[in-house]
């Protein structure tokens, strides 16, 4: 938490957090094998907090182990890892992404604006992210193909 807290009011919140989970945990919709880029496949995890695509993974495990972020004033869990550069949050580092190809911010922004196509078509075509039940919505087959830029 960088608040700037006392010893006692950070046992406070401490104590709120686990006293009252529903003000701080905020749940992520996953649409797991939802996108496919060249030949793989891809899960989108929504933030309710944000509003927006929080992550991407391109594996199994990642949509069962990130379940929700925890916000506490001005700190979110996972802000470091967000790829949704319009949550007041979000504080990415680009080292967490490499495995993604980004490799500045350049490459980030052009990400994100992958990303929010992606939503604006899920949007087109009424499964949009705000429809979702939250956890893991499962797709058999991706239902939107981006095309790799040679």
């Amino acid at each position: 938490m960088s608040q700037n807290l006392n010893p006692g009011d950070v046992g406070k919140k401490i104590a709120d957090l686990f006293e009252n989970p529903e003000k701080y945990h905020h749940p992520i919709k996953w649409y797991v094998n939802v996108t496919k880029v060249g030949k793989y496949k891809y899960s989108l995890g929504y933030c309710v907090y944000g509003k927006g695509t929080a992550f991407v993974a391109a594996d199994g495990l990642t949509p069962l182990v990130v379940a929700d972020v925890i916000v506490v004033g001005n700190d979110c869990s996972d802000a470091k890892w967000c790829i949704n550069l319009a949550c007041p949050l979000n504080r990415t580092n680009i080292e967490y992404l490499r495995k993604y190809g980004i490799r500045n911010k350049e490459d980030l922004q052009k990400f994100y604006e992958k990303i929010k196509e992606v939503e604006k078509k899920l949007d087109e075509i009424g499964l949009g992210f705000e429809k979702a039940k939250p956890g893991i919505n499962l797709f058999k087959k991706p239902i939107i193909r981006i095309e790799k830029k040679r």
